[in-house]
């Protein structure tokens, strides 16, 4: 019984976080803002709203099995919203809110020294996944100077967030998850070139990074 309501609970949450994504969807200053959609609970598409909604309530089940109702469980819960929103808004719009981002950093770093996995792995971590994506982005801005990069300044900001995350103990794995999606939907984005003869090669990176956090939360937990 405590379970299935742990569960509403998070889907409630997820549909409650649809009209911040929104908010933070429509901002102008996004690659390509969306317009207000219909229904706020549901966002737009209505399929990313509803898969929100969905993948926070697994989330609270996930911190509920590895940590019970914990402060430990209800901060990685909201560690986990964190990535569900960005990837959310990244994946809508190419958009990366850097002032939530430094945020969840912050409290990440914080939270690592007396919930989870120590404040020097987390420190470590954030260095090392930053530092290894800011040479990304140097790279892609050296091979595609006269097109949008494949990594942007919010890749390098989110970076940093997961490694404070997860610590540098857990990073390999997480950023292969990651990646590796992120290298599949390239995959198939190549192959859809190559059948119709049009397509952009862009893939939303920090969605799948973001996924990635969340796949190494829920088969591996916890931290």
């Amino acid at each position: 019984m405590l379970l299935a309501l742990v569960i509403v609970v998070g889907i409630a949450i997820g549909f409650g976080l649809n009209p911040w994504i929104t908010q933070i969807a429509t901002d102008p200053k996004a690659a390509n803002p969306l317009p207000t959609p219909r229904h706020p609970l549901l966002g737009g598409p209505t399929w990313v709203g509803l898969l929100v909604a969905a993948m926070s309530g697994l989330m609270a089940w996930i911190c509920y099995r590895d940590y019970g109702l914990s402060l430990r469980g209800i901060y990685w819960y909201a560690m986990s919203l964190v990535f569900i929103v960005i990837g959310a808004v990244d994946w809508k719009v190419r958009l990366i809110d850097v002032l939530l981002v430094l945020i969840a950093t912050i409290v990440a770093l914080i939270g690592s020294a007396f919930l989870t996995i120590s404040f020097k792995a987390s420190l470590i971590g954030a260095l090392i996944a930053g530092l290894l994506f800011l040479l990304f982005f140097a790279g892609s801005i050296l091979l595609y100077p006269d097109a949008d990069a494949p990594f942007g300044l919010g890749d390098v900001y989110l970076a940093f967030l997961i490694g404070a995350a997860v610590g540098w103990g857990y990073l390999g794995t997480v950023l292969m998850y990651g990646m590796g999606l992120a290298g599949l939907a390239s995959l198939g984005i190549l192959v859809v070139r190559q059948i119709r003869g049009e397509g952009t090669l862009y893939i939303a990176y920090g969605t799948y990074l973001c996924l990635g956090v969340l796949l190494y939360m829920i088969k591996f937990g916890p931290l």
